[in-house]
């Protein structure tokens, strides 16, 4: 049992019938207050009744009643207004800063409420959510798609905001979640360190010309710094430290690049050549996603042709069997979902117009779902997501809830727990009439 789980039974008074205290005394929860997720009680402004008596004040819940010293809360008087010591073990007495003792409450859920929560949590993805998502209605089942969805995209855009530079150019910020996404999961990292080293505006000046913005994003990857033997490299390289010295550029180091493990069309300076020539094509890719209303038009803004070398090496010096090195649907729409989508998310945010978002979930429900492990183990609970807006919110489902126990914060947790918890009511409620109906026989 956890403190989260006591949370969740005490907000929704999923307890027995009779409250008693500690001390023995009857209550009644009036309202359970209001859920404080930053610091200090657990419940702000709860009114119970005691008595004849009517307690307006704080709530506090752990597991061990003991907790309340082990995390000091008797030396902080943020804690001298709890009325109520909510506790799963009540094993001593505790007294806030004051000197007052806090009257205590051991919470006791319904047995099938406990056995059904710890039948979720015990299972990472368990098969009484997936049996129940694939019967709830459409429009339900849209409710928990959409919400999750726009859930892991504002998730995704916080944390990026938190790690980054306040960035007030819209246009960079989008520039560092294109470089991202095309470094895919095990590039994403140095990727973004490569677009803070490249300001836009320096490629904007060069887009014209495919080798400078080759040179350019190249060398400040750190991969132009050794002699080449290889013709073209030998003619970036010099252009590159031409540009260097020009805008005063200082280059990533070149260990940070990961090609173990990747196949050749994705290396990290296949993806580097990409860009360069997304640029050259569409200089403005950022601000034209920003007018785009369907599928075709953002895979449109994002089309492009490599440059001569590059249609067929992987590597410096390293030639391809076959010409080609466009980047394939699983790619392409990669980049819609990880940087097309937050980049709309962004501007909506910044405009505030939620047209952007309107249109950016639109044009996901257009792109197929995606493939992968999580989707595939959805799959055989038989859920099956029509389109990526609806993997992408099953993926956050299983990444933030699933896996992390979460039942009780997930929102098809929830919904699968409150209807189990009201058929167990419902047949309770029918047993104890059938049991009165034979009292009175």
């Amino acid at each position: 049992m956890t403190e989260d789980f006591l949370h969740f039974l005490w907000y929704n008074q999923l307890y027995r019938d009779d409250a008693y205290l500690s001390c023995g005394t009857k209550f009644h929860v009036i309202n359970p207050g209001v859920p404080n997720r930053d610091a200090g009680p657990d419940f702000f402004n709860a009114k119970i009744e005691i008595g004849n008596k009517i307690w307006v004040g704080n709530v506090e819940i752990h597991i061990q009643a003991s907790d309340w010293y082990r995390h000091n809360h008797h030396l902080d008087s943020s804690y001298d207004n709890v009325i109520l010591h909510v506790v799963a073990h009540n094993d001593r007495l505790v007294k806030c800063k004051s000197g007052v003792e806090i009257s205590s409450f051991e919470i006791h859920p319904d047995a099938s409420v406990l056995n059904l929560y710890q039948s979720l949590t015990d299972n990472s993805l368990a098969q009484q959510c997936g049996n129940y998502f694939s019967k709830i209605s459409s429009m339900e089942r849209l409710s928990v798609f959409t919400s999750a969805f726009v859930e892991r995209i504002e998730k995704k855009i916080k944390h990026r905001s938190e790690i980054r530079k306040p960035e007030p150019d819209f246009t960079q910020i989008g520039f560092l979640y294109l470089f991202r996404a095309f470094g895919m999961k095990v590039n994403a990292e140095p990727f973004e360190m490569l677009a803070s080293k490249l300001n836009y505006r320096i490629l904007l000046r060069y887009a014209w010309n495919i080798e400078l913005l080759e040179a350019l994003i190249f060398g400040q990857a750190g991969m132009l710094h050794k002699p080449w033997k290889d013709a073209y490299m030998k003619h970036i390289a010099s252009e590159y430290f031409f540009l260097k010295e020009k805008h005063r550029l200082a280059p990533m180091q070149s260990h940070l690049w990961k090609f173990m493990r990747i196949r050749p069309a994705g290396f990290p300076t296949v993806r580097m050549a990409q860009l360069a020539a997304l640029f050259n094509s569409n200089p403005s890719i950022i601000g034209s996603w920003l007018s785009c209303d369907s599928l075709s038009a953002v895979k449109k803004a994002l089309s492009f042709h490599m440059s001569d070398y590059w249609k067929n090496h992987y590597n410096f010096g390293k030639e391809l069997v076959r010409r080609n090195n466009q980047p394939g649907k699983y790619f392409q729409d990669s980049l819609i979902i990880n940087a097309f989508v937050p980049v709309m998310f962004e501007y909506s945010a910044l405009s505030g117009s939620y047209d952007y978002i309107e249109r950016a979930i639109a044009i996901l429900e257009e792109l197929s779902p995606e493939n992968n492990y999580i989707i595939r183990k959805w799959k055989e609970l038989g859920v099956y997501p029509e389109n990526a807006m609806q993997s992408q919110a099953l993926i956050h489902i299983y990444n933030a809830f699933c896996s992390q126990g979460e039942c009780i914060h997930c929102p098809l947790g929830r919904k699968f727990l409150f209807k189990q918890i009201d058929s167990y009511e419902d047949k309770r409620k029918s047993r104890k009439r059938q049991t009165q109906g034979k009292a009175h026989e």
